[in-house]
């Protein structure tokens, strides 16, 4: 298994996760803890999964993720990032 950075990076009320270089199934269990633990106030999460080594993650978080607290998901220009749009 190669070395994964896990990152979040949070402000005013967007948190950031990058996935990069993960598998899905790690990158499943830290994208929920992120939603779990994201602060009450948090509108969006930005998801960096990235698609140019690989496109499982960007389609395991556009296609399959699923949430208590998210009400949607917006596609940017950049098909590397997906925004999760939360329930507050």
């Amino acid at each position: 298994m190669g070395y994964c950075m896990m990152s979040t990076y949070y402000e005013h009320g967007t948190l950031t996760v990058d996935l990069h270089d993960m598998e899905v199934s790690m990158a499943a269990r830290y994208l929920k803890k992120a939603v779990d633990q994201a602060p009450p106030r948090t509108s969006e999460i930005v998801v960096i999964h990235g698609y140019r080594q690989g496109q499982a993650l960007m389609h395991y978080v556009r296609r399959t993720f699923t949430h208590r607290r998210l009400r949607g998901k917006r596609l940017g220009l950049n098909r590397g990032v997906t925004y999760l749009i939360l329930e507050i």
